[in-house]
């Protein structure tokens, strides 16, 4: 009876210890996290609700998971630019409760169990429960340090948005969790498969990492099977993870030519504090130790972790030259080294005899959660600020006139804001006027996925021209002087029919322009409208330049540049234009009256002049297509082109035949992943006498 009471005891400690961890994590989350049904605030998290909207509202009702939304940046397709799991999570939660609440809720998962999954995967690669505690300490040091906010991977990331970064990391840990254990017990690969298939649709900055744990699985992975089986267990447990996750790839792969590239290489303030903050100085002591600590099986856990963390070191050397963040890397190379420290420690202090051994994983605990609340020093007034809704903010009752005001439809023509990061940022985030759909239901010309649309820069570039400190965030398309005049001529060009603004300068050249007119003030922002709106279809008067398809984007960012409202448009000869081109398919000003209706997913052109160059003042996709065969083509700086035959046509979004392909590839990979989970419930002696049925028959 003792004996057996001391072995509920080993393994009772760690997990009490750990659900300690668990409860200090939940009491982290403000009273308003808890009890608000509005959706959260805050930098970038603000803006995410919108996808999650629309996915809701239109989306899911009609069976679609990838929604091409005319709100922002000239029309941006959500969910295939960006990683759809988190928002497919949040609504399967509001199943059960208010949209808001699910929005909430879903953005604080991935903080909750960062620890609860570091446990399980250190735990299923070591069997042993002090090791996995140590790991789940070591994540917990991770998550709530303050050495950086907006990289990924830690509690502040998470509040800033970086919610989907933090998703794709626990479905690693639990995948190799998973996969450890498939491995030992010898079953083929599936909740491994699932968990990785996770990572792909959660964010690809984790999911290009997935190669470095085929080689630490190789290397370092439990010694049940060979090296050889493991190889190839875990590059089949990849591999078919990531075929399940082909209905999202290759979609978001064949996007890429149709957005604007971002590039960004980080400026460091102190490398010091951001790598090594001062939560983090109990993990890097204990490295001092790991030479003395690390037997042969210490080293091996230790390896296992190196391994990825040492890629994605390279990675942030790599990215740049690949247009991507290379701050992005630094987080799981972080976590992933503290992990293997953290197991190194943990199976020397398992070796111990119970009693201090049992002493030490509690004195452990109680440390870590001592020092967490001693170095949490943002997350409380950050988490606040969130979840404490709009309503909470008086500048955003001052700013609720104006959508009231501006409420109409969103194939209306777009409003231009002001970047003005300290004033709309009082409001809730600084995005709250990409938030216009939402709010107005009307089509702004940001958009907190800045990458999103080819005519990105364009729309940033404007922005500038009524900014004093202009965002823009592309780094080849630099920001332009303030100017009234040139902002009024780029607005007709990009079907923007006004602007808000707050800086008084700004406020005094608009009031100058003739062009504009001032029609409302609400708080610090005034709102100038055009005095003559726009159009945003309209049929070309002049023989377009015509431009090969190699370096297209930078033609077309050259000819913005130097945009003149007598200049003809440019287009792109890749194959879509109409046979003949369209130099002859012109017609004089004014003598055409076409109007568009765009809504998700679609855009119906009604034309007085059917055979004819139309110009869509929406962003082009390769994957639109018309009812009538017209092939929809690029025209500068980025807008659809069209030539109907007739005199009503409809554009519908995704019809792309890859997207199919790849769809029916991960229907395919679900399948085999549900066989190879039936075939491990199954013991060799049943499967052969099943294939020996078989083939009698």
């Amino acid at each position: 009876m003792v004996e057996q009471l001391k072995k509920w005891g080993e393994r009772a400690v760690p997990l009490l210890a750990l659900a300690a961890m668990i409860g200090f994590g939940l009491r982290q989350w403000p009273a308003s996290f808890w009890n608000n049904d509005a959706p959260a605030t805050g930098s970038d998290m603000g803006a995410h609700f919108w996808p999650l909207q629309v996915l809701w509202n239109y989306g899911l009702p009609l069976g679609q998971v990838r929604v091409w939304s005319p709100a922002n940046l000239g029309g941006e397709p959500l969910l295939v630019h960006y990683f759809p799991f988190p928002f497919f999570l949040m609504a399967a939660l509001a199943l059960a409760m208010p949209l808001g609440r699910a929005f909430n809720l879903g953005t604080a998962i991935p903080v909750m169990i960062l620890p609860v999954s570091a446990y399980v995967a250190v735990y299923q690669l070591t069997r042993r429960r002090s090791a996995a505690l140590f790991g789940a300490i070591a994540a917990l040091f991770v998550l709530y340090n303050d050495g950086y906010k907006i990289w990924g991977g830690n509690a502040l990331s998470d509040l800033a948005g970086q919610f989907a970064h933090l998703y794709a990391t626990n479905f690693l840990l639990l995948g190799c969790g998973a996969l450890a254990c498939e491995l030992r017990e010898k079953k083929p690969p599936t909740w491994s498969v699932l968990c990785f298939s996770g990572v792909c649709v959660s964010h690809a900055y984790i999911m290009i990492g997935l190669p470095f744990f085929a080689l630490a699985f190789w290397w370092c992975g439990p010694r049940a099977v060979g090296p050889k089986a493991r190889f190839v267990k875990t590059v089949l447990a990849l591999s078919v993870g990531t075929v399940l996750s082909l209905w999202f790839l290759v979609p978001m792969v064949t996007n890429a030519p149709w957005t604007t590239p971002f590039a960004f290489k980080w400026s460091f303030t102190s490398v010091l504090d951001e790598l090594l903050p001062q939560i983090l100085y109990p993990v890097a002591i204990a490295a001092f130790f790991v030479p003395l600590l690390a037997g042969r099986e210490g080293l091996r856990a230790l390896a296992f972790w190196l391994v990825p963390a040492l890629g994605f070191a390279g990675y942030f050397f790599i990215f740049p030259k690949l247009g991507l963040v290379d701050v992005r890397a630094l987080p799981q190379t972080q976590l992933f080294a503290c992990l293997g420290i953290a197991a190194v420690v943990g199976i020397a202090v398992d070796r111990l005899p119970r009693l201090p051994k049992l002493a030490l994983v509690a004195a452990a605990a109680g440390g870590a959660i001592f020092l967490t609340s001693h170095f949490v020093s943002q997350f409380k007034s950050w988490s606040s600020w969130n979840y404490g809704g709009w309503d909470s903010r008086p500048p955003f009752h001052e700013v609720e006139p104006l959508f009231t005001i501006l409420r109409g439809g969103l194939e209306e023509p777009r409003i231009l804001s002001e970047h003005a990061n300290d004033v709309s940022g009082q409001t809730g985030t600084p995005y709250v006027f990409d938030m216009l759909p939402y709010f107005a239901n009307r089509s702004a010309t940001g958009s907190l996925y800045m990458q999103s649309t080819l005519l990105a820069g364009a729309m940033f570039r404007l922005q500038s021209e009524v900014s004093t400190e202009g965002s823009c965030p592309f780094p080849e398309m630099r920001c332009a002087p303030v100017s009234a005049v040139n902002a009024v001529r780029h607005m007709r060009l990009l079907g923007v029919g006004a602007m808000l603004v707050t800086t008084k300068s700004i406020v005094t050249q608009a009031a100058a322009e003739p062009a504009l007119t001032e029609t409302t003030v609400a708080g610090p922002w005034h709102l100038f409208t055009l005095k003559a709106q726009p159009e945003m279809a309209l049929v070309m008067d002049k023989a377009p330049e015509v431009v090969t398809k190699d370096g297209w984007k930078a033609k077309f960012w050259s000819w913005f540049e130097t945009y003149t409202e007598d200049k003809p448009f440019a287009v792109v000869d890749d194959g879509r234009l109409p046979d003949g081109g369209v130099a002859g398919l012109t017609a004089p000003a004014g003598s055409c009256h076409p109007r568009v209706f765009a809504t998700y997913n679609r855009i119906v052109l009604e034309t007085d002049c059917p055979g004819k160059a139309h110009v869509l003042r929406y962003a082009f996709h390769g994957s639109w297509q018309s009812d009538g065969g017209e092939r929809p083509f690029l025209v500068s700086p980025g807008f659809l082109g069209v030539v109907p035959k007739t005199g009503r046509i409809e554009l519908r979004f995704g019809r792309d035949t890859a997207w199919s392909i790849a769809s029916w590839a991960s229907a395919l990979a679900a399948l085999l992943t549900l066989i190879l989970w039936w075939d491990g419930r199954l013991r060799p002696a049943d499967l052969t006498r099943l294939i020996s049925r078989a083939r009698r028959r």
